[in-house]
C-alpha cells in the first residue's frame, strides 16, 4: 500500500484513476485497506447512482501494515465523458493518527459547517487551476452543482471572454503571493452577469509553495446599479440647475434691458445716476450666475476670475480709458462658494463706484485703481481696493454715513460676509480692506499673486 496519494481524483464505477493531481495511482482500490473496501464500494455506487454526494476515510499505513494517516475525501459525481460514470475524490483533510479519534472528526465538522455557513460563494483552486472544491453558496451563486465545477479550470465553467481575466489574475497571484483584489464579471448559468468583487489568496502545502488559491466573491451588482442611478439623477440635477441659472441670468439681464429704456426718459443727472448704481448691483449679482452656467462645477467659482471679469465691465462702463484711468488686478485663484461670491462682487461694484465717481472728479485727469485679492492664511480671505484720487473727507466714519454704497459695503461684510470692513488713507492713496472667511469650505489657493493690468 503507497503511503502517498493524491489530493484530488477522478475514479470510474469500478475505482479506476481517470485524472489525478499528483502521483501515478492506476486504482483507488489498491490504496484502500481491504476491510474498507465494500465500504467504499457501497458509497461509490450510491454517489454515482443517486447523483449525491458522501465522503470516505481512506486509511494509509506504513509497510508493517500500521496506520500512520488517514485521508478524508468527499465524493462527489462529476461529468467525465457521455459514456464513463465517474466521481471526483477531493482531500478534505488529512488526519495525524486515525479519523476515528473524536477531536478530528469535531475538527472536520467545524470546518466543513463554517465552510457552508459562509453566505458569501467561496472556492479553492489547485496550482493548476483547477476547481478542487466550493461551498453551497458559490453553487447557488454560479448557477451550477458542485460536479459540473470540480475537476474544472475557469474556461470550464465561465465563457472565455470573462475566463481570460480570471486566468490572467491566478497567474498573476501566484507568481507574487500574498493577496488579491479586484473588480470583475461572473456569467451565471442563465445568461445573467453580476458585478464582483474577488479577495484571493494562495495557500502554501507542507511541501510546496503556492499550492493553490482560495477566493471569495462579494456580489456588487446592485451597489453599481445604485452608483449609476445615483450619477444619472446628478447629471439630471446639474441640467435642472444650470437651466435655473441660466433662467435667472437672463430674467436679470431683462431687468437691466428696462432699467436702460427707462433712463433714456430721465432729465435729472442725480436719478439717472441712481438707476446706473442699480445696473452695476444687478450685474455684479448677473455676472455670478453667468460664471457658474459657465462652468461644470454648480457649487464653487473661482473667486479671481469672476472679480477680474467684473472688474473690467465696470472699468469699462465708467469709461476708464477715456477717463486715463489705470486699473491693476492682482489675485491668487481662490475658489469660493456662491453664498462668498455674491457679496464680494457687490462690495467691489460699490467701491469702485465711489472710486470712478468720488474720487476722480475731472473727467480726463487720469488715476489708478489697485484691487489686491489675497489668502494670508488658509483660513482668511482679504479683498483690498485702493485708489490715488482725492480721498476721503477726514473724519467720516464709514459704517455710519448717509451714503447708500457705503452703507450697503458695510452691512454686507458684516450680516453676510461675517467679516471686517475698514479704511486706511496715506498721502495720495485711499485703500478700502475687507477681511472675511470662507463660511462653506476653506479656500482652494491653486497660485499666488497673478497679476492682471486692464
Amino acid at each position: 500500500m503507497s503511503s502517498k496519494l493524491p489530493k484530488v481524483l477522478i475514479i470510474d464505477e469500478n475505482g479506476a484513476v481517470l485524472f489525478s493531481d499528483g502521483a501515478h495511482v492506476e486504482n483507488i482500490f489498491e490504496h484502500v485497506k481491504l476491510d474498507q473496501h465494500d465500504d467504499v464500494r457501497n458509497k461509490l455506487k450510491s454517489v454515482l447512482s443517486e447523483q449525491t454526494e458522501s465522503s470516505v476515510d481512506i486509511m494509509v499505513s506504513d509497510k508493517h501494515g500500521s496506520i500512520v494517516f488517514g485521508m478524508k475525501y468527499r465524493l462527489s459525481p462529476v461529468a467525465f465523458s457521455q459514456n464513463v460514470k465517474a466521481a471526483v475524490l477531493i482531500c478534505d483533510h488529512i488526519y495525524a493518527s486515525d479519523p476515528s479519534s473524536e477531536r478530528f472528526k469535531d475538527q472536520l465538522e467545524f470546518t466543513n459547517t463554517l465552510l457552508e455557513t459562509i453566505p458569501c460563494p467561496v472556492f479553492f483552486k489547485d496550482r493548476d487551476g483547477k476547481y478542487l472544491g466550493c461551498n453551497r453558496a458559490f453553487e447557488e451563486f454560479i448557477g451550477k452543482k458542485r460536479m459540473e465545477i470540480v475537476g474544472r479550470d475557469v474556461y470550464g465553467v465561465s465563457p472565455e471572454d470573462i475566463a481570460d481575466k480570471y486566468f490572467e489574475k491566478d497567474e498573476e497571484l501566484f507568481r507574487n503571493g500574498g493577496v488579491q483584489t479586484y473588480e470583475w464579471k461572473v456569467q451565471r448559468s442563465d445568461g445573467e452577469i453580476r458585478d464582483v468583487v474577488f479577495n484571493k489568496a494562495v495557500y502554501n502545502s507542507t511541501k510546496e509553495r503556492s499550492a493553490g488559491l482560495v477566493g471569495v466573491i462579494l456580489d456588487i451588482t446592485e451597489r453599481k446599479s445604485a452608483e449609476e442611478r445615483l450619477k444619472q439623477a446628478l447629471k439630471e440635477k446639474q441640467i435642472l440647475m444650470k437651466e435655473l441659472v441660466h433662467r435667472t441670468k437672463n430674467n436679470m439681464a431683462s431687468v437691466i434691458g428696462l432699467l436702460q429704456l427707462q433712463a433714456g426718459r430721465i432729465k435729472d443727472k442725480s436719478v439717472l445716476s441712481s438707476f446706473e448704481e442699480i445696473k452695476g448691483r444687478i450685474h455684479a449679482m448677473m455676472l455670478v450666475q453667468q460664471n457658474f452656467y459657465q462652468n461644470d462645477d454648480l457649487i464653487c467659482i473661482d473667486l479671481k476670475e469672476y472679480l477680474h471679469e467684473l472688474a473690467n465691465t465696470i472699468f469699462h462702463n465708467w469709461g476708464g480709458y477715456y477717463r486715463r484711468i489705470n486699473l491693476n488686478f492682482s489675485a491668487d485663484h481662490i475658489v469660493v462658494s456662491i453664498d462668498t461670491a455674491i457679496p464680494c462682487g457687490l462690495v467691489l461694484n460699490e467701491l469702485m463706484t465711489n472710486a470712478f465717481k468720488y474720487a476722480f472728479p475731472e473727467k480726463d485727469g487720469g488715476g489708478s485703481i489697485c484691487i489686491s485679492l489675497s489668502t494670508p492664511n488658509p483660513q482668511e480671505i482679504v479683498l483690498r481696493i485702493s485708489d490715488n484720487g482725492v480721498g476721503v473727507p477726514e473724519g467720516i466714519d464709514i459704517h455710519n454715513t448717509d451714503s447708500l454704497g457705503m452703507a450697503l459695503v458695510s452691512a454686507i461684510s458684516r450680516e453676510q460676509l461675517k467679516g471686517t470692513f475698514q479704511l486706511e488713507q496715506t498721502q495720495g492713496k485711499t485703500e478700502f480692506i475687507l477681511r472675511f472667511k470662507e463660511r462653506q469650505k476653506k479656500p482652494i489657493l491653486t497660485s499666488k499673486e497673478t497679476p492682471a493690468v486692464c
